[in-house]
């Protein structure tokens, strides 16, 4: 095989993050029509009641003006989908000096890069080696941003626990979400595909973590899942779910029996010190 990345066509936007269109692909996508389950779920869950100040104060913190975000978002997008890595972290750094905040960088920057060429991908504008470009670059950024201490961490000793079903190879987002923790002042362990769900119930019983975290891309059986999550919850471990699979049927984290559902890493670290605060 040769090289794919001198194969990569220059994709320009037309239009800002609201409508993408591949000049030659067909057809057009909103941001929002591939995932509508996701609005739901961020309108759901988007301020939980009795947020303390300084919890509504993470959860609003973003990378600039929503113009200035569209903006951003969109270099990062073609500098992935080019396979110009230099510029794409050069983006990523930029925020991060920006904001100060790595949480930020991934909520505001990686997760919706990641969320519109999911939805490119679904549209059937977007292949599977652009898709598999994009996580290249995306991972080799999160690799590359220095981490960002809170000013507010979490209590001394907060432990969670993540894990992936056996075979999910898409854990770069709970892989955010752990270093988000971490900044936060959490110690975190995380169980990668080639761990059972079997596995994760006999460490978070035995270890007895303050929050497990479950990220899933590729739903197994749901009654493995729930049986898992049940099985945890009964050690009094509180779950909190998260990945595309329920950004797709948010209303599973409920008939799960999950405790919460993070539709973005920063409403994770949020919830995190509401579910694990014990």
């Amino acid at each position: 095989m040769g090289d794919v990345s001198s194969k990569v066509p220059t994709y320009r936007w037309e239009v800002d993050y609201s409508a993408v269109r591949f000049p030659r692909e067909r057809g057009t996508i909103g941001a929002g029509e591939m995932s509508s389950a996701a609005a739901a779920a961020h309108r759901k869950h988007a301020i939980p009641a009795g947020l303390r100040g300084d919890d509504r104060a993470a959860r609003v913190q973003g990378c600039g003006t929503a113009a200035a975000a569209r903006s951003r978002l969109r270099h990062l997008l073609n500098a992935l989908l080019c396979g110009d890595a230099e510029a794409a972290g050069r983006v990523a750094q930029r925020a991060l000096l920006e904001t100060g905040s790595r949480t930020a960088v991934f909520a505001d920057l990686l997760h919706p890069a990641q969320t519109e060429i999911g939805n490119l991908w679904y549209a059937g504008q977007a292949s599977y080696v652009d898709e598999v470009r994009v996580a290249a670059g995306v991972r080799r950024i999160v690799r590359g941003l220095r981490p960002t201490p809170a000013a507010r961490p979490a209590p001394r000793g907060s432990r969670c626990l993540l894990a992936v079903p056996r075979g999910d190879l898409h854990d770069i987002g709970v892989t955010m979400f752990a270093l988000a923790l971490q900044d936060h002042g959490w110690t975190t362990e995380l169980l990668g595909p080639g761990s059972d769900l079997r596995d994760a119930v006999d460490a978070a019983t035995a270890r007895r973590p303050n929050l497990f975290c479950l990220s899933v891309a590729c739903m197994p059986a749901l009654t493995e899942v729930e049986g898992a999550v049940s099985a945890i919850r009964g050690a009094r471990v509180p779950v909190l779910v998260g990945g595309a699979a329920f950004y797709r049927r948010p209303d599973l984290a409920d008939r799960l029996g999950a405790d919460a559902l993070g539709t973005d890493v920063r409403m994770g670290v949020v919830l995190a010190r509401r579910l694990g605060g014990r």
